[in-house]
């Protein structure tokens, strides 16, 4: 399955919308953890944000990251932001301009997508 790893302060605003666990990665003084509530995070992430990260299966270029909305793998204009109730397969060059409710994500937002083992 594919998964999307996102870090620091934009897994943990993801998380916080929808309502997901995060985890920490191990650093010298501590082993790696999962569970992690936002706030929990925010501590972590104060001292390091590149130890927190949150994992979500991609499925057929989706992400669903609660809220009612999801990101997805828009080809050429890389991952999106938008409510899920979108049919991806009919946006345009204009709906990209003038629609409010997509976004284009920053590759700071999107760190890694990968196969996992």
């Amino acid at each position: 399955m594919t998964m999307m790893r996102l870090t620091g302060w934009t897994a943990i605003e993801v998380a916080e919308r929808g309502g997901l666990p995060l985890c920490k990665a191990a650093d010298p003084r501590e082993g790696a953890r999962g569970g992690l509530t936002p706030g929990d995070a925010r501590a972590v992430a104060a001292e390091d944000p590149a130890l927190v990260y949150l994992d979500l299966p991609v499925q057929h270029g989706r992400a669903d990251v609660g809220g009612g909305k999801v990101w997805l793998d828009h080809g050429r204009h890389g991952w999106l932001e938008m409510p899920a109730r979108y049919d991806a397969s009919v946006i345009t060059e204009e709906d990209l301009t003038h629609d409010n409710q997509l976004r284009l994500l920053s590759d700071r937002e999107v760190r890694d997508i990968s196969e996992s083992p």
